[in-house]
Protein backbone atom coordinates (compact mmCIF):
# COMPACT_ATOMS: atom_id res chain seq x y z
CA UNK A 1 0.00 0.00 0.00
CA UNK A 2 2.74 2.61 0.70
CA UNK A 3 4.34 1.75 -2.60
CA UNK A 4 0.66 3.23 -4.38
CA UNK A 5 1.40 6.05 -1.84
CA UNK A 6 4.45 7.41 -2.68
CA UNK A 7 4.63 6.58 -6.35
CA UNK A 8 1.55 9.01 -6.15
CA UNK A 9 3.17 11.74 -4.56
CA UNK A 10 6.00 11.32 -7.09
CA UNK A 11 3.59 12.32 -10.31
CA UNK A 12 1.89 15.58 -8.17
CA UNK A 13 2.40 18.63 -9.74
CA UNK A 14 4.55 20.31 -7.50
CA UNK A 15 3.56 24.20 -7.23
CA UNK A 16 4.74 25.96 -4.29
CA UNK A 17 2.19 27.02 -1.79
CA UNK A 18 -0.90 25.80 -3.68
CA UNK A 19 -0.62 21.77 -2.16
CA UNK A 20 -2.39 20.72 0.75
CA UNK A 21 -2.45 18.23 2.91
CA UNK A 22 -4.33 15.93 5.29
CA UNK A 23 -3.97 14.47 8.37
CA UNK A 24 -5.38 11.81 10.46
CA UNK A 25 -5.48 10.79 13.76
CA UNK A 26 -6.22 8.70 16.33
CA UNK A 27 -6.55 9.21 20.27
CA UNK A 28 -6.52 6.01 20.98
CA UNK A 29 -3.67 3.45 21.20
CA UNK A 30 -3.74 1.16 17.72
CA UNK A 31 -3.72 1.83 14.18
CA UNK A 32 -6.44 1.35 11.47
CA UNK A 33 -6.76 1.97 8.02
CA UNK A 34 -7.90 4.52 5.58
CA UNK A 35 -8.73 5.37 1.71
CA UNK A 36 -8.53 9.06 0.32
CA UNK A 37 -9.54 9.09 -2.73
CA UNK A 38 -11.10 11.74 -5.78
CA UNK A 39 -11.90 11.12 -9.21
CA UNK A 40 -7.66 11.23 -10.36
CA UNK A 41 -6.28 10.14 -6.94
CA UNK A 42 -6.04 7.45 -4.90
CA UNK A 43 -4.28 6.63 -1.36
CA UNK A 44 -4.24 3.76 1.32
CA UNK A 45 -2.77 4.05 4.57
CA UNK A 46 -2.78 2.23 8.01
CA UNK A 47 -1.55 4.14 11.63
CA UNK A 48 -2.62 5.63 14.39
CA UNK A 49 -1.44 9.00 12.77
CA UNK A 50 -1.45 9.61 9.10
CA UNK A 51 -0.25 12.65 6.54
CA UNK A 52 -1.03 12.33 3.27
CA UNK A 53 0.76 15.63 1.98
CA UNK A 54 1.06 17.57 -1.45
CA UNK A 55 -2.31 16.96 -2.15
CA UNK A 56 -3.97 19.41 -4.84
CA UNK A 57 -7.26 21.25 -3.70
CA UNK A 58 -10.39 19.71 -4.46
CA UNK A 59 -12.86 17.41 -2.46
CA UNK A 60 -11.84 14.09 -1.23
CA UNK A 61 -13.58 10.88 -0.35
CA UNK A 62 -12.01 9.60 2.62
CA UNK A 63 -12.98 6.02 4.40
CA UNK A 64 -11.93 5.32 7.54
CA UNK A 65 -12.14 1.70 9.64
CA UNK A 66 -11.01 0.36 12.84
CA UNK A 67 -9.84 -3.31 12.46
CA UNK A 68 -9.97 -3.59 16.49
CA UNK A 69 -13.41 -3.97 17.13
CA UNK A 70 -15.41 -7.51 16.78
CA UNK A 71 -17.06 -6.77 13.08
CA UNK A 72 -15.67 -4.82 11.00
CA UNK A 73 -16.67 -1.09 10.44
CA UNK A 74 -16.53 2.42 8.42
CA UNK A 75 -17.07 6.04 8.35
CA UNK A 76 -17.15 8.25 5.64
CA UNK A 77 -16.93 11.39 4.83
CA UNK A 78 -16.10 14.39 2.63
CA UNK A 79 -13.15 16.60 2.46
CA UNK A 80 -12.79 20.16 0.89
CA UNK A 81 -9.33 20.72 0.23
CA UNK A 82 -8.45 24.25 -0.18
CA UNK A 83 -4.88 25.15 -1.75
CA UNK A 84 -2.41 25.69 0.98
CA UNK A 85 -4.71 24.10 3.42
CA UNK A 86 -4.24 21.54 6.15
CA UNK A 87 -7.25 19.23 7.20
CA UNK A 88 -7.04 17.19 10.24
CA UNK A 89 -9.69 14.83 10.99
CA UNK A 90 -9.71 13.29 14.77
CA UNK A 91 -11.26 10.03 15.18
CA UNK A 92 -12.75 10.00 18.65
CA UNK A 93 -14.67 7.83 21.02
CA UNK A 94 -17.48 5.89 18.93
CA UNK A 95 -16.23 6.72 15.89
CA UNK A 96 -17.38 9.98 15.77
CA UNK A 97 -14.99 12.44 13.86
CA UNK A 98 -13.57 15.76 14.88
CA UNK A 99 -12.54 18.03 11.76
CA UNK A 100 -9.36 20.97 12.13
CA UNK A 101 -8.62 23.21 8.89
CA UNK A 102 -5.51 25.15 9.43
CA UNK A 103 -4.34 27.54 6.04
CA UNK A 104 -0.58 27.20 5.64
CA UNK A 105 1.47 30.21 7.48
CA UNK A 106 2.89 33.22 5.90
CA UNK A 107 4.59 35.94 6.37
CA UNK A 108 1.98 38.44 7.24
CA UNK A 109 0.35 36.83 10.22
CA UNK A 110 -0.47 33.51 12.01
CA UNK A 111 -2.50 29.83 10.78
CA UNK A 112 -5.68 30.53 10.51
CA UNK A 113 -7.94 26.94 12.48
CA UNK A 114 -11.28 26.19 13.19
CA UNK A 115 -12.77 23.15 14.85
CA UNK A 116 -16.02 21.59 13.42
CA UNK A 117 -17.71 18.36 14.44
CA UNK A 118 -18.45 15.94 11.27
CA UNK A 119 -21.96 14.64 10.33
CA UNK A 120 -22.90 12.43 12.74
CA UNK A 121 -24.87 12.92 16.27
CA UNK A 122 -23.03 13.14 18.99
CA UNK A 123 -23.55 9.60 21.05
CA UNK A 124 -24.38 7.76 17.99
CA UNK A 125 -22.51 4.47 17.52
CA UNK A 126 -21.43 4.12 13.86
CA UNK A 127 -22.63 1.48 11.54
CA UNK A 128 -21.50 -2.01 10.93
CA UNK A 129 -21.12 -3.41 7.88
CA UNK A 130 -23.98 -6.27 6.88
CA UNK A 131 -22.26 -9.55 6.67
CA UNK A 132 -22.70 -10.69 3.13
CA UNK A 133 -24.83 -13.00 2.01
CA UNK A 134 -23.16 -16.59 0.36
CA UNK A 135 -25.40 -16.17 -2.30
CA UNK A 136 -23.96 -13.11 -2.97
CA UNK A 137 -20.12 -13.72 -2.65
CA UNK A 138 -20.72 -16.15 -4.94
CA UNK A 139 -22.21 -13.68 -7.86
CA UNK A 140 -19.51 -11.67 -7.09
CA UNK A 141 -16.93 -14.37 -7.55
CA UNK A 142 -18.16 -14.73 -10.71
CA UNK A 143 -18.19 -11.33 -12.13
CA UNK A 144 -14.69 -11.23 -11.36
CA UNK A 145 -14.21 -14.39 -12.34
CA UNK A 146 -15.67 -13.13 -15.84
CA UNK A 147 -13.22 -10.89 -16.52
CA UNK A 148 -9.87 -11.64 -18.44
CA UNK A 149 -7.36 -8.68 -17.03
CA UNK A 150 -6.52 -8.00 -13.52
CA UNK A 151 -7.68 -4.55 -14.06
CA UNK A 152 -11.15 -5.04 -14.49
CA UNK A 153 -11.25 -7.28 -11.78
CA UNK A 154 -10.22 -4.84 -9.61
CA UNK A 155 -12.76 -2.05 -10.51
CA UNK A 156 -15.55 -5.28 -10.18
CA UNK A 157 -14.03 -6.77 -6.41
CA UNK A 158 -13.74 -2.91 -4.86
CA UNK A 159 -17.30 -1.80 -6.22
CA UNK A 160 -18.74 -5.27 -4.80
CA UNK A 161 -16.76 -5.21 -1.14
CA UNK A 162 -17.36 -1.56 0.11
CA UNK A 163 -20.83 -1.78 2.26
CA UNK A 164 -20.25 -5.58 3.24
CA UNK A 165 -18.53 -7.44 6.06
CA UNK A 166 -17.61 -11.51 4.64
CA UNK A 167 -14.93 -13.95 5.91
CA UNK A 168 -12.00 -15.21 4.71
CA UNK A 169 -13.66 -18.24 2.78
CA UNK A 170 -15.18 -15.28 0.45
CA UNK A 171 -12.38 -13.41 0.19
CA UNK A 172 -10.53 -16.57 -0.83
CA UNK A 173 -13.31 -16.92 -3.91
CA UNK A 174 -12.46 -13.12 -5.06
CA UNK A 175 -8.39 -13.29 -5.01
CA UNK A 176 -7.89 -16.82 -6.79
CA UNK A 177 -9.09 -15.13 -9.51
CA UNK A 178 -6.29 -12.33 -10.03
CA UNK A 179 -3.83 -13.68 -12.29
CA UNK A 180 -1.09 -11.79 -10.54
CA UNK A 181 -0.06 -12.39 -7.46
CA UNK A 182 0.95 -8.55 -6.19
CA UNK A 183 -2.95 -7.65 -7.11
CA UNK A 184 -4.06 -10.52 -4.83
CA UNK A 185 -1.66 -8.88 -2.08
CA UNK A 186 -3.38 -5.85 -2.72
CA UNK A 187 -7.04 -6.98 -2.55
CA UNK A 188 -6.30 -9.34 0.30
CA UNK A 189 -4.78 -6.21 1.92
CA UNK A 190 -7.79 -3.59 1.10
CA UNK A 191 -10.54 -5.69 2.79
CA UNK A 192 -8.36 -7.27 5.72
CA UNK A 193 -10.38 -4.56 7.86
CA UNK A 194 -13.99 -5.75 6.78
CA UNK A 195 -13.42 -9.35 7.55
CA UNK A 196 -15.26 -11.10 10.60
CA UNK A 197 -13.00 -13.90 11.32
CA UNK A 198 -9.34 -11.91 11.00
CA UNK A 199 -8.40 -15.31 13.54
CA UNK A 200 -8.45 -17.44 9.87
CA UNK A 201 -6.83 -14.78 7.85
CA UNK A 202 -3.90 -16.62 7.54
CA UNK A 203 -4.87 -19.47 6.04
CA UNK A 204 -4.91 -17.18 2.61
CA UNK A 205 -1.07 -17.73 2.78
CA UNK A 206 -1.58 -20.72 0.47
CA UNK A 207 -3.04 -18.54 -2.44
CA UNK A 208 0.11 -16.97 -3.24
CA UNK A 209 2.61 -19.02 -5.50
CA UNK A 210 6.10 -17.27 -4.45
CA UNK A 211 7.81 -17.13 -1.19
CA UNK A 212 8.23 -13.07 -0.64
CA UNK A 213 4.44 -12.72 -1.29
CA UNK A 214 3.83 -15.03 0.90
CA UNK A 215 6.19 -13.67 3.58
CA UNK A 216 4.70 -10.20 2.88
CA UNK A 217 1.32 -11.04 3.72
CA UNK A 218 2.17 -12.84 6.60
CA UNK A 219 4.29 -9.28 7.60
CA UNK A 220 1.07 -7.70 6.75
CA UNK A 221 -0.82 -9.28 9.40
CA UNK A 222 1.61 -9.05 12.06
CA UNK A 223 1.75 -5.18 11.94
CA UNK A 224 -2.45 -5.63 12.76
Amino acid sequence: MKKLYYLLLLGLPCFAGAQSTVQVKNDRNHSFNIILENATHYFEESGSNISIANLPGGRYKLRIWDPFFPQASTRETNVDLKPGQKVTISVRQEMQLEKTEELLKTGSGRPVVSRDPLAYPEGVTYPRLPRMKDADANALARAIGGKAFDDDKEAIFRAGTQYNSFTTAQVRQWITSFKFGNNKLKMAKLVFPQVTDKQNYHQLKDCFIFLDEQSEFIKFLNQQ
